[in-house]
């Protein structure tokens, strides 16, 4: 009897031991697959973060080529509208008094026929002059580094007003243009593009009678709203690929992080482009 007991006894001892190490086994088999999997993962999230911080630098290269590619055109329209206010301003007055003493070292016999053929002529002058005043500001108006953005502003709208009879109206709580010169230049280039693009379009397509502009200090970021009460624009042209100064525009303010919206206007019909700036551009995360 006691034999029996320890046989089984024994029988019993054998069977757990073979099933702790058939365990044993099996915990040290699902371990290893388990650190496997742990170091694929981790090799696995090496190569994602590693392409991850590659596409973010790509990203910030494209950027930054975006941005010196429009800053080189910048300086080349600066360039150009230089020489063409310089030279050819010089060149086109020159003519006129040229043309003027001609008239006066002419015979009193023929007076009537030159002085006739002289404002003929001058107004030729005066047209090419006209024109050639148009390119400047399209291409960078001297007055934006001589006096800066404000003083760009109220200029253009003086002569847009002329020019067309609407009525401009221009509102802004910053106080001072030295304020304006500690900005980044880019943003200053950008807003005074995006007013100027604005205007462009309300002019030729907006047939608006009046168009505020709002030049605001929020803190944290510059703000732009060029407001028109014209007939307003489709939703489905917004942004659509042939409006390339709507995509231009809104291209350039998110190259610093900016955003801009075009909404419903507020002052009766319309269209409202609104555009904010970040003073402090936000790091991409690493």
């Amino acid at each position: 009897m006691i034999g029996r007991d320890i046989t089984q006894r024994v029988e019993l001892e054998r069977q757990i031991k073979d099933k702790n190490e058939k365990l044993e086994d099996t915990v040290i088999s699902r371990t290893a697959k388990l650190l496997q999997y742990n170091r694929n993962l981790i090799v696995e999230m090496y190569h994602r973060k590693k392409v991850e911080a590659d596409l973010i630098a790509s990203r910030k290269r494209l950027r930054q080529t975006a941005i010196n590619l429009q800053n080189a055109i910048e300086e080349d329209r600066k360039k150009i509208a230089r020489e063409l206010h310089d030279d050819m301003g010089q060149a086109l007055t020159v003519l006129k008094i040229e043309i003027y003493d001609i008239g006066n070292s002419a015979g009193i016999a023929n007076k009537d026929v030159i002085d006739k053929k002289i404002k003929h002529v001058t107004g030729i002058v005066d047209d090419i002059i006209d024109n050639m005043h148009s390119m400047i500001i399209m291409l960078r108006p001297t007055v934006l580094d001589d006096f800066g953005l404000i003083a760009a502003i109220q200029w253009q709208i003086q002569e847009l007003h002329k020019r067309t009879g609407m009525v401009f109206e221009f509102d802004t709580n910053i106080n001072s243009e030295s304020y304006l010169d500690k900005l980044n230049k880019e943003y200053v280039i950008i807003l005074y593009r995006v007013f100027q693009e604005s205007v462009t379009n309300i002019i030729r397509h907006a047939e608006a009678e009046k168009v505020i502009i709002r030049l605001g200090d929020e803190g944290k970021s510059i703000t732009m709203e060029v407001e028109d009460n014209g007939k307003g624009i489709d939703d489905s042209k917004m942004f659509d690929y042939k409006s390339f100064g709507i995509l231009g525009m809104k291209e350039r303010v998110s190259l610093v992080g900016g955003t801009m919206n075009i909404n419903k206007g507020t002052f009766g019909r319309g269209t409202k482009i609104f555009v904010s700036i970040p003073l402090e551009k936000e790091e991409e995360e690493e």
